[in-house]
């Protein structure tokens, strides 16, 4: 086969997207110490395209070798580290790059995101990096205010990247009205087709207060556990409690997360169901019971219940975990003792009630709430039950046989419940005596 004929199949793979197959047929065509710079290239670009960065990293180096003063060739390189998340030995080759061409907008944006990533999660502010991420998609902006229309078309896509991460670093530093800005103008240059961005735009309008906006930002049909995270903030938000519980308790069926019971815990507070935010609290508890928060959580819900001395007792222990954790001082906490040590010195207050503290750890371990029928269709054979505004569906199969012709409005009953597709549904039903 000749030169010509391989040539032209290695671009037909190339097209293709198959690019081990291109590799192959244009790395055919290499000979010994050749110089051909189109040919080198286009082995270094396949290689990279099928993950082989290593082999990538060699093609690139003879470019460089051949081409000292082209920045592509060094951006190339530190393009294969960037792809393997080498931060450090990305952003050397970055430099390099932009040494030679400073205006070069993919390499700046590229250097900024790996500046942003060799920062971590903890104090974010405090790294040097942090700081040069930001003046890199800073300058971006002059770089894109000087390219022409057809520039602009051609970067699009680069710079719509550029505005969301500048976007992202604003927000760390709580300047939420300026990374709006910059989300908006990125999903205008991506056709509002930019999922994160819409995510990102929707958090910061509800931070701003604007729910309404917040929801309309949200990505639509999105399966990501965070996008429906946020959509449970919206509904708490604008004032749908239910629908946030409901939702939360779908969300809990494959993510169990302790902050999600700790939030399902205070829903069942604001409604007065203390014995279900019992519940939901310890189950945050065992899956973080470190969470000063949660701990926090359950001061409170002895608190609201009467329960003082164990109140005081568990805000205490959150004041001490917070203190030894991060050595701060845990005010809520705080406030919550000096309010209960109020109380017992005003009141007189000796003991906690053992009855109704023995009560609420049975009922939390067993599940049961206590509910009232509030409608039944005996024709059908199902009806709701409801406790603090709350209602849960039960078919009349879940009642014990010697109750079921008695099931009446207003009839009292134990019952569990568990999260189905047409939302609560009570089970182990049986009567109030």
């Amino acid at each position: 086969m000749n030169r010509d004929v391989l040539f032209s199949q290695a671009e037909e793979y190339e097209e293709a997207n198959k690019w081990e197959e291109a590799l192959d047929a244009y790395e055919s065509l290499l000979e010994p110490n050749t110089q051909d710079i189109a040919l080198l290239e286009k082995c270094a670009w396949c290689a990279s395209r099928s993950a082989k960065y290593e082999k990538a990293i060699k093609y690139y180096n003879r470019l460089v070798n051949q081409q000292t003063h082209n920045a592509k060739w060094f951006y190339g390189i530190g393009y294969q580290y960037y792809m393997q998340k080498q931060w450090a030995s990305a952003n050397d080759w970055f430099q390099k790059a932009l040494v030679i061409y400073p205006d070069y907008l993919v390499v700046k944006y590229r250097y900024g995101y790996s500046l942003r990533q060799l920062c971590g999660q903890k104090l974010v502010l405090t790294k040097d990096e942090y700081w040069k991420s930001l003046q890199q998609f800073k300058e971006c902006e002059s770089i894109w205010n000087c390219y022409t229309d057809d520039l602009k078309k051609q970067n699009a896509a680069t710079y719509a990247n550029i505005c969301f991460q500048r976007g992202k670093l604003l927000i760390e530093r709580n300047r939420i009205e300026e990374a709006l800005v910059l989300f908006v103008t990125a999903l205008s240059l991506s056709g509002g087709e930019f999922e994160e961005c819409n995510y990102q735009a929707s958090k910061a309008y509800l931070a701003l207060g604007d729910a309404e906006k917040a929801r309309l930002m949200l990505p639509k049909n999105s399966s990501k556990y965070y996008v429906k995270e946020l959509d449970i903030e919206i509904l708490l938000a604008e004032g749908k409690n239910i629908e946030a519980e409901n939702s939360l308790n779908k969300l809990l069926c494959f993510r169990r997360k302790d902050y999600l019971y700790r939030r399902l815990c205070i829903l069942c507070c604001k409604r007065g169901s203390y014995n279900e935010a019992y519940k939901y609290i310890l189950e945050a508890e065992k899956l973080n019971p470190d969470n000063h928060l949660n701990i926090f959580e359950k001061a409170s819900i002895y608190s609201q219940m009467g329960i003082l001395l164990k109140a005081k007792a568990e805000a205490e222990k959150a004041m001490n975990i917070k203190q030894n954790k991060y050595s701060s001082e845990y005010k809520e906490a705080r406030k919550l003792v000096t309010d209960i040590e109020n109380i017992i010195s005003s009141t007189n207050y000796k003991a906690d009630d053992i009855d109704k503290l023995n009560a609420l750890n049975l009922e939390a371990s067993s599940g049961r709430i206590i509910g009232e029928v509030s409608s039944f269709n005996t024709d059908r054979g199902f009806g709701f039950i409801t406790e603090n505004n709350q209602k849960y569906f039960f078919h009349i199969s879940s009642i014990p046989k010697s109750i079921q012709n008695n099931i009446k409005q207003g009839m009292k009953l134990y019952f569990n419940f568990e999260q189905t597709s047409k939302g609560k549904t009570a089970t182990n039903i049986s009567q109030v005596k």
